[in-house]
């Protein structure tokens, strides 16, 4: 093992067990072993959804409308994190979720994430963030897209 791999180890092994590694270490760790995300697909009604919430995302990887997710955390079950992501960016509980079952893979200049998509519905529509909309807008991220189309059977744009 060259010298790199060992320090790279003793780190995260200090690292072991830490709720919050930092931004810089957990990007490098995308790009080495696939991590697993929680994407939420917010809508006004579960049963019958006739609008999706979408965020809008600006930074150094995406600038588009995007589904509010996260990244699950070490010790984390899937729908604790779902909930915690959904209080956190948009200020509301969640009413009700649905596991849609699908699940996708993205890889791309930023890692690898394996995303575990929920269908879900707020306690009420008064979000801190976001923006409520009818169809799938054209700047929204691409594999956002193909989920929302997936999911509802919206046609993208």
């Amino acid at each position: 093992m060259n010298i790199w791999k060992k320090i790279t180890a003793l780190g995260l092994k200090k690292l072991a067990g830490t709720k919050n590694i930092g931004p810089e270490v957990f990007e490098n760790l995308l790009k080495v072993v696939p991590q697993i995300a929680i994407e939420a697909l917010v809508v006004d009604n579960l049963d019958h959804p006739a609008k999706i919430l979408l965020t809008w995302r600006e930074d150094a990887h995406y600038r588009a409308w995007h589904i509010t997710g996260g990244f699950i955390r070490f010790g984390e079950m899937p729908e604790d994190r779902l909930k915690q992501v959904i209080q956190n960016e948009l200020g509301v509980g969640v009413k009700r979720y649905r596991d849609t079952g699908l699940k996708h893979t993205l890889i791309d200049a930023r890692g690898h994430a394996i995303g575990l998509v929920y269908l879900v519905e707020l306690e009420n529509e008064n979000v801190k963030e976001g923006q409520w909309h009818g169809k799938i807008p054209n700047v929204t991220i691409a594999r956002h897209k193909e989920l929302i189309s997936q999911t509802l059977g919206w046609n993208q744009n």
